[in-house]
């Protein structure tokens, strides 16, 4: 169990923090032993692959102050929230005091920010993530609204009434298979607006080929939404 702790934070959502850290972070008491177990689940588990689509993003990204994303069929435009100093301004300023009957002088320094687009790559595995938890939940919550009359979304979950749950399910099931279907052109586009090139068709292709593919489709168990 100390193991699989926060292991999505690391692999997926693109934390630059160490098992430790975030183990530390969330009172967790650990041992050598567990830090041993967490690096061989990285590196040959099912969280390895996750891993590994992290770094891709991570790697391959080409980060602007502005983008325009596209992530399925929505589009909307973000900007870089990452600066670094890269000095800093003096400015004087000549204020006139009434009293002393005179011009004093104010000194204002300003730091000069720009954005940081390393640090920035990073975003791209969180956005994605919230994004399609978002929009599965936007779909669900309008279908309920619409036959129910009443939904609260909180986050990947839902208050409803009793009348609703049966239906909120089974449509937050059909959400997740549409993804799963659609998943290919998802990223596609998703890939082409974050900058990734041709040029990581290869690393993407060995990525590619360590994952199992399911056999058939795939049927979500209506109890994914709890």
């Amino acid at each position: 169990m100390k193991v699989v702790a926060n292991l999505y934070e690391c692999n997926v959502y693109g934390s630059a923090k160490t098992c430790s850290d975030l183990w530390k972070k969330n009172g967790i008491d650990y041992t050598a032993e567990d830090v041993v177990l967490y690096n061989k689940e990285i590196a040959e588990g099912p969280f390895g692959i996750a891993n590994m689509f992290k770094e891709f993003i991570i790697n391959n990204c080409n980060p602007q102050a502005d983008m325009d994303i596209v992530i399925g069929d929505e589009e909307f435009s973000i900007s870089c929230n990452r600066y670094r100093n890269v000095g800093e301004r003096t400015k004087a300023y000549k204020i006139w005091d009434s009293i002393d009957r005179r011009y004093n002088v104010v000194l204002r320094t300003e730091t000069k920010q720009v954005p940081d687009l390393e640090q920035f790559r990073r975003f791209f595995v969180t956005l994605l993530i919230h994004n399609r938890d978002a929009a599965v939940m936007d779909k669900v919550v309008n279908r309920v609204m619409d036959k129910h009359q009443f939904a609260l979304p909180i986050h990947d979950a839902a208050v409803v009434s009793p009348a609703a749950a049966a239906d909120t399910r089974q449509w937050y099931a059909e959400e997740l298979e549409s993804m799963h279907k659609n998943r290919k052109s998802i990223l596609q586009g998703y890939f082409r607006s974050i900058g990734i090139t041709a040029a990581a068709e290869a690393e993407w292709e060995r990525l590619q080929g360590k994952i199992h593919n399911l056999e058939g489709e795939l049927v979500v168990n209506h109890m994914a939404l709890k």
